[in-house]
């Protein structure tokens, strides 16, 4: 019989080197948005044109992955204040909106992310916080 002596470490070390083997890119597409983008050109900019000031917005067919079909939630969870990424109930950064297909003109399918600061100079750090959920269907 033969015996091999295998460290304790090998085993989790194997594991996780088959989960790094088992992932891939999928590039994500944000032009097919369930909830429409109709609100227009915040503040007078360029960005968009349309984009849409919910707190959350779905995507259809995101992305495609062995003939399965990946949906896409996007969800603005709060505001950060200053150098700490905590979530606070008052910043000087305000929530604007999603920007559906930002930068679609250059085939990047892209979502923006729109915030803005309230011209505070007291506290020129901050920003939001948000969250991607993946679903997946069989087609």
């Amino acid at each position: 019989m033969l015996r091999i002596k295998i460290p304790r470490f090998a085993l989790p070390i194997a594991l996780l080197s088959a989960a790094a083997h088992g992932q891939s890119y999928v590039d994500l597409s944000f032009s097919n948005n369930v909830q429409p983008a109709l609100e227009m050109y915040p503040n007078n900019s360029t960005l968009g044109p349309y984009y849409s000031s919910a707190l959350q917005m779905d995507f259809t067919g995101a992305g495609n992955y062995n003939g399965t079909s990946i949906d896409v939630r996007a969800t603005m969870i709060g505001l950060t204040q200053g150098e700490s990424s905590n979530i606070v109930g008052a910043s000087t950064y305000n929530w604007v909106g999603w920007i559906p297909d930002y930068n679609g003109s250059a085939n990047n399918d892209d979502l923006g992310v729109y915030y803005r600061h309230d011209g505070n100079p007291a506290q020129a750090v901050g920003g939001i916080a948000w969250t991607l959920f993946f679903l997946h269907r069989r087609e």
